[in-house]
């Protein structure tokens, strides 16, 4: 599988169960920027994608997260009767200055 690079500009909302524990859903916009092999050519440059995970704040400066992004677009402009989503599985610390 070739390599795809995309711009993503997450707009998510953040529910808090206490202090240390929330969940968080909303949408993603992704911009394809590049792929290997000339293989954007076959691709829709726009994709858009749900993100749903959590987080865990371990102390006032630290946290640790889930996310699964479930994409809704198929990123392929060909022809076919197969579809190509975007899914990704992140996981991710946080660090607050204040």
């Amino acid at each position: 599988m070739a390599g795809l690079t995309y711009l993503n500009i997450p707009v998510v909302l953040e529910y808090f169960f206490t202090d240390q524990i929330s969940a968080h859903a909303g949408l993603q916009a992704g911009i394809l920027l590049a792929g290997e092999d000339n293989i954007e050519d076959f691709l829709t440059t726009a994709d858009l994608g749900i993100p749903l995970g959590g987080e865990y704040q371990i102390n006032h400066q630290f946290g640790v997260g889930l996310r699964y992004i479930f994409g809704v677009t198929n990123i392929l402009d060909v022809d076919t009767e197969v579809d190509l989503f975007n899914r990704v599985f992140q996981i991710y610390a946080t660090y607050n200055i204040n």
